[in-house]
């Protein structure tokens, strides 16, 4: 027997072997190739992440190719941001105030109650002059003080005669100032009875503060505090290359990374569904083979030229 013989019998040895030994485990080998291509298939559509940009860190350069937004999303804000941007806005919201009448008509009113008979107008020029410019920038009672805000007690929104909107003034002043302000301007002379006029008579607030409108424009401008920092559209760069990450950039990296996660999952990739539908799948297949259990001895036939093994 030449040596080409004896190469060519171990060989058709091994194969028989081989075959003997599919024959024999045919349905375990089988199954474990459908485990293992079940298991590829459910590993190679799970999500892989980003985690090309984890090594980022904030007050450093981006290091990799400029980031553009695969989709529209917004940047939001933390539960500790919102609230704090909430106190401020109602410790700063301006109070809102009525005007209960015309500047003219309190003056005039002032003077006729008060003035008429003791002082010769004229000669009382600038005390006058001083009243009027008082009831037109406007006069709050000491008690609506409490209203002001916390942190800048200059500024009252003032109702416009039909109450449809509100303007911001600063040069308003209280009964108190008022006051001050008259007794700076009296200056009597030996012919006049001025010292004995109790000013606060005729010092009448001529703004009130409205509670409920204030109140309500507190509430209108907290309601109004928007959840999020930024918006990016869809196709925008969010940060380029060589750029500093700052704080509000790597909060929309991270946002970024996370919706594109939940977006990916959300299209079946990974998510329960796809894995039950894997292990149907491997389940049918598993059925179809134990059915066809005749498929290795066709196999064999034909290897050997027609002739069966065993």
């Amino acid at each position: 027997m030449t040596n080409h013989e004896q190469t060519t019998n171990k060989l058709n040895g091994w194969i028989d072997k081989v075959l003997a030994f599919t024959k024999k485990n045919r349905r375990s080998i089988m199954q474990g190739l459908l485990v293992v291509l079940c298991i590829g298939c459910i590993i190679y559509f799970m999500p892989k992440g980003n985690s090309a940009f984890s090594n980022y860190k904030e007050g450093s350069p981006w290091e990799y190719e400029q980031l553009v937004a695969e989709f529209s999303f917004d940047v939001p804000k933390t539960a500790k941001e919102i609230e704090e941007e909430r106190d401020s806005i109602r410790e700063n919201t301006p109070p809102v105030f009525r005007q209960l009448g015309a500047p003219s008509e309190f003056y005039s009113a002032a003077i006729s109650t008060s003035f008429m008979g003791h002082v010769d107008i004229e000669s009382r020029r600038p005390l006058f002059n001083n009243l009027k410019s008082l009831f037109e920038q406007g006069i709050i009672a000491d008690s609506d003080t409490i209203y002001l805000p916390a942190r800048n007690n200059s500024v009252i929104s003032i109702y416009n005669s039909t109450g449809t909107h509100t303007t911001e003034i600063r040069n308003f002043t209280t009964t108190t100032e008022a006051s001050a302000s008259l007794q700076r301007h009296t200056l009597p002379t030996a012919s006049d009875t001025i010292d004995a006029i109790d000013i606060s008579t005729f010092i009448k607030p001529n703004f009130v503060c409205d509670t409920a409108a204030t109140s309500l424009a507190i509430a209108k401008g907290v309601n109004a505090v928007d959840s999020t920092i930024r918006h990016i559209d869809e196709g925008k760069v969010t940060i380029r290359k060589d750029e500093i990450v700052d704080k509000i950039t790597a909060r929309a990296i991270n946002t970024y990374i996370e919706q594109k996660e939940k977006l990916e999952k959300s299209q079946g990739k990974g998510n329960w569904l796809f894995m039950l539908l894997g292990q149907i799948i491997f389940i049918i297949l598993l059925q179809l083979l134990n059915a066809r259990t005749g498929y290795i001895q066709q196999l064999q036939f034909h290897l050997h030229g027609g002739d069966p093994i065993g």
